[in-house]
């Protein structure tokens, strides 16, 4: 629903279809998608500008928390 199509990457993880998100559009509390990580829920963002860092719960990595760089991150929102 909402994915006309996959891909599998390198890791076989589905990316689902749709465009990458700009920074300023990630607020805790999303679901994002990271392409080496999954599927993971936004938990806190700290930092400004081009520096901002998104603390992520991964259910892919059984509930392990990333801090990512959301400038390089490509996190992809899921509805």
């Amino acid at each position: 629903t909402g994915t006309v199509s996959k891909i599998i990457n390198k890791s076989f993880k589905e990316i689902p279809a749709g465009e990458i998100a700009s920074q300023s559009d990630i607020k805790p509390g999303m679901k994002v998608f990271h392409a080496k990580f999954g599927e993971g829920e936004v938990i806190e963002i700290n930092g400004g500008d081009d520096n901002r860092i998104a603390r992520i719960q991964f259910k892919d990595l059984e509930g392990e928390e990333k801090h990512l760089v959301l400038r390089f991150a490509k996190l992809k929102i899921l509805v």
